[in-house]
């Protein structure tokens, strides 16, 4: 917890300055547009695809709170193609709308330098400490979990 705030604390200094209001819509536009959008269709591939929807869909209906109602099939087809291809018509149309005109009026080299480069440099901190090793006994999981970890 201590390294993951440090990160955060170094690279939000860069809004402290004087430009940072600037730097900040610009990293704030990209998030929102594409990191947000990504993540989430992702995620959709990962549920529906990889892990398989079926088995998450019955994990959930088998373990259910007595508020929760029962997760009908079509959770799959929305998860598996509806919420993909709804996603990435809105990624290709927020493409489309920034590589016709510049978001914000700002320069291209300052969308590349703040937006699209500080969205990478996320992405590759995310997946760096995603395959950082764990003390054992952090995250145990029990015998009826284990058909979930693929």
């Amino acid at each position: 917890v201590t390294w993951i705030c440090a990160i955060g604390f170094l690279g939000s200094i860069i809004f402290t300055t004087n430009a940072g209001l600037y730097i900040l819509d610009i990293v704030d536009h990209f998030v929102n547009n594409y990191g947000i959008l990504v993540g989430g269709l992702l995620e959709c591939l990962l549920i529906s695809w990889i892990v398989k929807a079926r088995l998450v869909q019955k994990h959930i209906n088998e373990n259910k709170g007595d508020e929760w109602g029962y997760l009908p099939t079509l959770w799959n087809i929305l998860v598996k193609y509806i919420t993909p291809a709804v996603l990435v018509y809105i990624l290709y149309v927020a493409i489309k709308s920034d590589l016709a005109e510049n978001y914000g009026g700002y320069t291209t080299a300052a969308l590349v330098t703040y937006g699209v480069l500080f969205l990478t440099f996320t992405v590759i901190v995310a997946g760096v400490i995603t395959y950082l090793p764990w003390k054992a006994d952090k995250h145990e999981h029990t015998q009826e979990e284990d058909h979930l970890i693929v």
